[in-house]
């Protein structure tokens, strides 16, 4: 029933990067405590070759996923009214560090998701609740290998950490009630690229892509992930950013084979400092 883990991993993601991974309080409050310490070195980024920026996004995809199961073969997609329905709790953070050639991105994505829907067995089961957690963080490290005028290009490496947790109850129907708890959890490495372009004084526009997976280990058979995405400098320190974003992951766990993606419009803020 994995299923049920890609197919709410569907929603919210980050812009630069993406990942699925239910994770604890503490480790949310380890989080806020990175961004909390970046915010406290503002003054000394001033006075150094240091670049910092924070964001905020919110994303809206419309998401499809196939998964085999014991039960049968299920296909679903999930639109985004549905989506903003069912979510009861959503953060989606972004946080990147900039010195010189070299820069260091990530993105944190936490989304809790709670659902009653037709079940997706026919009269089997008179209708389908469930309860989903899901986390995604990406780290890239990249470095600028071309800059000309106002244009650069950046190649890097990364690593995408997914992790969920998902409790389902199939309801009577011509079958008695079942339940079941799922978890799972991985790690895809990843390789990127970065695109940057100055269009004006107040308009830039960049382009991110990363590949990853490769079968290594736990990780997916295959995940990519591409964002393009619009900037408008409203002040000093605050840009406004928009685009589109789309994300996908084919992965087999435990003999079962899932792939699922996600694609739609984002925007967000950014603080510079």
């Amino acid at each position: 029933m994995d299923f049920i883990l890609c197919r709410y991993a569907k929603f919210f993601s980050f812009v630069v990067c993406d990942q699925l991974i239910s994770i604890p309080i503490k480790k949310i409050a380890v989080v806020f405590s990175l961004f909390s310490l970046i915010s406290s070195f503002s003054v000394l980024a001033q006075s150094t070759p240091w670049n910092f920026e924070a964001s905020s996004y919110i994303w809206l995809p419309e998401s499809t996923t196939g998964i085999k199961t014991d039960a049968g073969t299920i296909n679903s997609v999930l639109g985004v009214s549905d989506a903003l329905e069912q979510l009861d709790l959503g953060i989606m953070l972004t946080g990147v560090v900039q010195r010189d050639k070299w820069s260091l991105v990530g993105d944190f994505v936490y989304l809790n998701l709670e659902t009653e829907e037709t079940a997706p067995f026919g009269t089997f089961y008179s209708k389908l609740e469930s309860e989903s957690t899901l986390s995604i963080l990406s780290t890239y490290a990249f470095y600028q290998v071309y800059h000309h005028s106002n244009f650069s290009i950046g190649l890097g490496a990364g690593a995408r950490v997914v992790n969920s947790e998902v409790e389902i109850v199939l309801m009577p129907g011509l079958l008695p009630s079942h339940n079941e708890n799922i978890s799972d959890d991985w790690i895809d490495p990843l390789l990127a690229i970065r695109l940057f372009g100055q269009l004006s004084e107040k308009w830039s526009a960049s382009f991110v892509m990363d590949t990853g997976g490769f079968g290594a280990g736990s990780a997916s058979d295959s995940t990519w992930q591409a964002a393009a995405l619009i900037a408008y400098q409203l002040t000093d320190s605050w840009l406004m950013r928009g685009g589109y974003r789309h994300l996908d992951i084919d992965r087999q766990a435990d003999g079962q084979l899932y792939d699922f993606k996600m694609t739609g419009v984002l925007f967000g803020v950014s603080y510079l400092f």
